[in-house]
């Protein structure tokens, strides 16, 4: 979803069915260096180019990871038809983020409390409890070819 969609949404709800009228996309990955840093930096993109407006956070343990991620985000964004939507999303809406463990990973993420979490962390289903706040939940490592 993008401001439009939302927009026109709110202008024909009552009059036809919907499903709802849904603000800008977003979502927060948690991940450790088990996860591949392209796949998570494309999972990144995947809601950047939604819309300006939309948000994509990374929240990682590992500073290696989040520069291994960072560096492909700026290497995907180069092949999307999307690029400017995406890179203005990124840029003003976008972060990753160094936490000092997986315990604060989670906390962060819980004051996000962002529309789609993914976990891509080594046994992502055991962190299930940590999570407080979240629309959809997604876990595991996921090839996205």
């Amino acid at each position: 979803g993008n401001i439009y969609v939302a927009t026109a949404k709110k202008l024909v709800y009552g009059d036809v069915n919907i499903d709802m009228i849904a603000g800008p996309s977003e979502i927060g990955v948690i991940a450790d260096d088990s996860a591949d840093p392209r796949h998570i930096a494309i999972d990144l993109l995947s809601q950047a180019e939604h819309d300006e407006i939309a948000s994509a956070f990374l929240i990682t343990p590992v500073e290696a990871f989040a520069r291994a991620v960072q560096r492909h985000v700026e290497d995907e964004l180069k092949t999307l038809k999307r690029e400017p939507i995406a890179s203005a999303s990124m840029r003003n809406k976008g972060a990753i983020i160094v936490a000092k463990d997986l315990q604060e990973c989670f906390k962060l993420m819980n004051e996000l409390a962002v529309e789609h979490l993914e976990i891509a962390t080594n046994d992502a289903l055991s962190y299930m409890d940590e999570v407080k706040h979240a629309g959809a939940i997604f876990f595991g490592h996921f090839t996205p070819e």
